[in-house]
């Protein structure tokens, strides 16, 4: 295969990615440890799928380029990421139970329970096709991007939609709009702006993973200018949630100085 400029940038984003979740776990551990609450542990857990989603997807774009084009080790690896981070959001709403959402255990369990196993069916099926080497797959889709010139394994729009929707419904949209609601009964501004980096954090995720889906649609693959600023776009919102979500969740000491200089500020004014 030809590696190209796209290659690369596909390549060395990938790994950016994957890098800086890498650095935020790190955060989230030593925030666990002095604060030692289940809440922490199951953002660690959360924020961990979803790094070992982008480091599975990471692996599967290098092996392609630089092992094998020829392998379906790639396809392994590249279908592992839809799987992780479904999981991961299944914990981010075990999270929101314990701060966020006022869920009863009927309801928990029956969404938790739910997720879980839709999740690792539609998983299975992709695996199973790959494995027996199915001509047309209807599980997933394999496709050669134009312009990086890299193989993309994605589920196919149907299997996509079945797993993304749920999610974005009972997970993404209840916690963005449990939040909102919340961040208006605060009164304390210092509190409300903090309590936004955490909104906001949940938006990103939620915006990049809207993107990710679009490498579902058939055809896809055949736009190396669409494809390259989906790419980009997923990204930018996958840094974008990183930070907040370091700020939201941790509140490091420097932003509670430039918050609290602010409301100073205000105060005088």
């Amino acid at each position: 295969m030809e590696i190209t400029a796209y290659t690369w940038y596909f390549l060395v984003t990938s790994l950016m990615i994957s890098l800086a979740l890498l650095a935020f776990i790190v955060v989230l551990i030593k925030h666990f440890i002095r604060t030692k609450s289940l809440g922490t542990i199951l953002l660690v857990l959360t924020y961990s799928l979803i790094t070992i989603a982008e480091i599975s997807n990471t692996i599967g774009l290098w092996y392609y380029v630089f092992e094998s084009e020829l392998s379906l080790v790639s396809g392994y690896f590249e279908l592992n990421f839809a799987f992780f981070y479904g999981l991961a959001y299944i914990f981010l709403y075990f999270f929101a139970n314990r701060h966020i959402l006022e869920d009863n255990d009927l309801i928990k369990s029956l969404t938790s329970v739910g997720l879980t196993i839709l999740v690792s069916i539609t998983t299975a099926l992709m695996f199973m096709e790959l494995a027996n080497h199915t001509t047309n797959p209807f599980y997933y889709n394999e496709f050669i991007m134009n312009g990086p010139n890299i193989v993309q394994f994605t589920p196919s729009l149907i299997i996509g939609s079945i797993i993304f929707i749920p999610i974005f419904i009972l997970v993404h949209l209840r916690i963005i709009i449990s939040l909102a609601k919340l961040s208006k009964s605060i009164e304390d501004k210092f509190t409300k702006r903090g309590f936004y980096f955490i909104l906001f954090a949940v938006v990103s995720f939620a915006a990049a993973a809207l993107v990710a889906s679009f490498f579902t649609l058939p055809n896809i693959g055949n736009q190396p200018v669409i494809i390259t600023f989906l790419h980009t776009l997923r990204i930018i919102l996958v840094l974008i949630g990183i930070g907040l979500s370091y700020i939201g969740w941790t509140m490091p000491n420097w932003m509670k100085k430039l918050l609290s200089r602010t409301k100073e500020e205000e105060n005088i004014e």
